[in-house]
């Protein structure tokens, strides 16, 4: 396991969005809350360790079919349990964050070693 975790070269942080209602009962989104990584005293947030790559033509190809944008290919050591329109915010090891949104739900990969997740990358409003 170690060989595996020295491969993870990034961390990430999961966000999922959650609906309220309004004082008139209709529906709002509230704030996204935390489900992927942890926060440790004085609020600091602990990404779990992942890897990023960019998608394979063929997972392109089945969520084109789909009519879905897939860009990126994210790897875990376990279950990340993010869902399609959560967020995750990966940081690498030079500090650049990149913000995705997820497309799919996380599977195992080869032997169940390691889980991808399929995600598009989101880019900030300039």
């Amino acid at each position: 396991m170690a060989l595996t975790t020295s491969m993870m070269d990034a961390t990430a942080l999961g966000y999922r969005p959650t609906i309220g209602q309004d004082i008139s009962r209709g529906t709002t989104q509230d704030p996204f809350r935390l489900i992927l990584g942890n926060t440790l005293p004085g609020n600091v947030l602990k990404g779990v360790p992942c890897s990023v790559q960019q998608a394979s033509t063929n997972v392109k190809l089945y969520y084109m079919q789909r009519n879905a944008v897939v860009d990126t290919t994210i790897y875990f050591l376990t279950d990340p349990g993010l869902q399609p329109n959560d967020i995750a915010i990966v940081t690498d090891r030079t500090g650049n964050a990149v913000t995705y949104k997820v497309k799919g739900r996380a599977q195992p990969t080869g032997r169940g070693v390691i889980w991808n997740l399929q995600a598009e990358v989101v880019f900030a409003p300039q």
